[in-house]
């Protein structure tokens, strides 16, 4: 008889074990995805907090523009106006903006003027070499950032859009 307790307290040892690993196994797999629920979340945090900042800057670049007036909708202002003129920029953008029309029917005018000029900020793609050659002699003659010369294409991209697109800014 003591073989068969001693076999039935080793079953239910084992069987007590077993169910303990599974426990643990099944604890793990739930904190693992929290923890990946919760890596989830704060991805989405950041993205948004990074969304917020670039539209702070860019808010905070408009301000102290020295080619753009910041009025609704944003223009030129007569250095901006001058610097279109030297560069060619309505004729760049004319040449350009059949790119992107048929991506952007349907859109709101601001919506276009967002395009614009994440289009000139982040892709340079979007400039030949000839170009971008112009926008830095004109930045480095005028004694400006890149960016304010790159502003002044992205309002001539808009306003041709605007145009194609038959939307009244």
């Amino acid at each position: 008889m003591s073989d068969n307790l001693e076999t039935i307290i080793t079953i239910v040892v084992v069987l007590s074990a077993a169910f303990g690993i599974i426990t643990l196994i099944l604890r793990i797999g739930e904190w693992k995805g929290n923890v990946n629920s919760d890596r989830e979340n704060f991805k989405s945090f950041i993205e948004k907090v990074e969304k917020r900042l670039e539209d702070i800057a860019d808010k905070i670049s408009r301000l102290s523009s020295k080619t753009l007036e910041n009025n609704s909708p944003v223009s030129l202002t007569e250095l901006g106006k001058s610097i279109s003129q030297e560069i060619n920029a309505s004729n760049w953008a004319e040449g350009i903006a059949l790119k992107f029309v048929d991506d952007l029917q349907g859109s709101r005018a601001y919506e276009i003027e967002k395009f614009s000029f994440s289009c000139l900020r982040g892709n340079k793609a979007v400039l030949s070499e000839a170009m971008n050659e112009k926008i830095e002699i004109c930045a480095y003659e005028h004694g400006l950032p890149k960016t304010e010369i790159l502003d002044v294409l992205a309002v001539e991209l808009r306003d041709e859009l605007l145009k194609l697109l038959k939307i009244d800014s």
